[in-house]
């Protein structure tokens, strides 16, 4: 008796699923003609819980207003009006009623040469196209980290491919995902070339476009053994897929710059450098950033005083995963810590507050490179005091991963008072009196005698930095043990 019922409802479900599937719908359309904007199609159900507004880019890496790069936003379709919201990136839904809305807007590329920080944002070209999601999606007013239902759909000029942060070659991606997912991730079309391979069983890609001192297969060699050295550090090999591009800019020979995206990361560099020992670091640590603090701190960013953490931690790491891997030796490593070493003892601002840093972070370089030695030093004390506390049992990589597994299991956000309590766990009895004296009052870190184990050892020098010198013909992966 309740067969007629039951085939009604599944031919009622059949029909009305098509309209609650999905939650958001991108659609770019992009015809590659000189100045032509990317125009970005959204759509998406309102109804009494909401979104309640719209917003659009804002600021991203130290640049503003990137609301700027979008115009026309208009309601194609559906029961709501846009009024303007408190801020110019920020519009807020009037409703008229519940139901499907469909919104429409432009996206400006930046023009002329790609100089220093241009690059983060939109860049239009005729032949190719780089987007930070971050600096060009417009999006509903939902929680960021909400699940929801996703699609993206590629209308590029005939024989482009299109790449992102989700998959490659694909002119429909249906996505599992969220909004903090979205922003965060890369996307690129056109002249790229891509290379595909596999981590652990898991798809990866890089895409890279212009000419270069090394090989397409090279960089992504390098690219896979960084990332697959990263993972095994964390335990984590939890990507669906992992997508790093690599874009040449306008920018001095020696300049690096490079953005950690979700899945994967954007790489900027000068025309035709090589894959040398600069180029790996900043791959490595921008690689690192993937879990420093993205995955530490369910965001892609973390407070300016907490920089110390999130980029100074990140570059111990760069640096030592590289010697761990072999691209450096032991005593080369040292010597590279000595030189850093020594720049902070003499960097001008070195004993500068930790507030006051913060506030001076994008527009003074010296507070801004303050963070990462303060970080480093740090890390390789606290690494040393683990060590002597555990009688060499335990490492600051044991921290980080307990880190990483504390903020998961309770959702927590990284702070200073989370890391001192866990560093206080491990060994480091007074992280709390560092953290007020070494941060907060900005007092010289102090440098261990032990900071590189039995292997090296640094000689008193009243009034200069310390510097350490190999002690002993021990073999590289004994030296390596105080590191792992």
């Amino acid at each position: 008796m309740f067969q007629p019922f039951i085939r009604a409802l599944v031919a009622f479900l059949i029909l009305v699923s098509p309209l609650f599937a999905t939650d958001l719908t991108y659609t770019f359309h992009y015809t590659g003609k000189p100045e032509s904007p990317l125009i970005v199609d959204f759509r998406f159900r309102v109804d009494s819980s909401g979104p309640k507004q719209i917003f659009l880019p804002d600021q991203y890496g130290g640049q503003k207003e990137m609301w700027r790069s979008i115009s026309d936003l208009e309601v194609v379709e559906g029961p709501i009006e846009l009024k303007p919201g408190d801020l110019p990136s920020l519009r807020t839904i009037q409703m008229k009623g519940s139901g499907a809305c469909h919104l429409r807007y432009a996206v400006h590329g930046v023009s002329g040469r790609l100089e220093q920080n241009v690059y983060y944002w939109p860049v239009l070209r005729g032949d190719y196209i780089h987007l930070l999601g971050k600096t060009f999606l417009a999006r509903p007013g939902w929680p960021e980290l909400q699940r929801l239902s996703v699609e993206l759909n590629w209308q590029l000029p005939e024989g482009w491919t299109a790449g992102n942060s989700f998959g490659l070659g694909e002119s429909t991606q249906n996505l599992s995902t969220s909004l903090f997912e979205l922003q965060q991730g890369v996307y690129v079309g056109g002249d790229f070339r891509f290379r595909r391979f596999e981590i652990h069983g898991k798809p990866a890609a890089v895409a890279l476009r212009g000419e270069w001192g090394f090989t397409d297969d090279e960089f992504a060699i390098f690219v896979r053994r960084i990332v697959t050295a990263e993972r095994a550090f964390w335990n984590d090999d939890s990507f669906p897929f992992y997508f790093v591009t690599l874009l040449p800019v306008d920018i001095p020979p020696a300049s690096f710059a490079g953005v950690g995206r979700w899945n994967g990361f954007a790489a900027f560099m000068p025309k035709g450098v090589g894959l040398d020992y600069s180029f790996r670091y900043l791959l490595s640590h921008e690689l690192f950033h993937t879990w420093n603090p993205t995955k530490l701190s369910h965001s892609a960013g973390v407070p300016p005083t907490l920089y110390w953490f999130s980029e100074g931690f990140t570059d111990y790491y760069a640096y030592l995963l590289l010697m761990l891997e072999r691209f450096e030796t032991f005593p080369e490593y040292v010597d590279r810590m000595n030189g850093i070493i020594a720049r902070y003892w003499t960097w001008a601002t070195r004993n500068m507050p930790n507030e006051a840093a913060a506030r001076l972070y994008y527009s003074n370089p010296e507070a801004q490179k303050l963070a990462y030695f303060r970080g480093m030093l740090v890390a390789l004390n606290w690494n040393a005091a683990i060590r002597e506390a555990s009688h060499g049992k335990s490492s600051l990589n044991d921290l980080m991963r307990a880190l990483k597994q504390r903020t998961e299991e309770k959702q927590e956000v990284i702070t200073q008072a989370v890391l001192v309590a866990e560093a206080k766990r491990w060994g480091v009895v007074n992280a709390d009196q560092q953290m007020v004296s070494w941060i907060d009052h900005g007092d010289t870190v102090e440098i261990r005698k032990d900071s590189f184990g039995s292997c090296a050892t640094s000689s008193p020098r009243t009034g200069e930095a310390p510097q350490f010198r190999i002690t002993s013909d021990m073999a590289p992966t004994a030296c390596d043990r105080w590191f792992r």
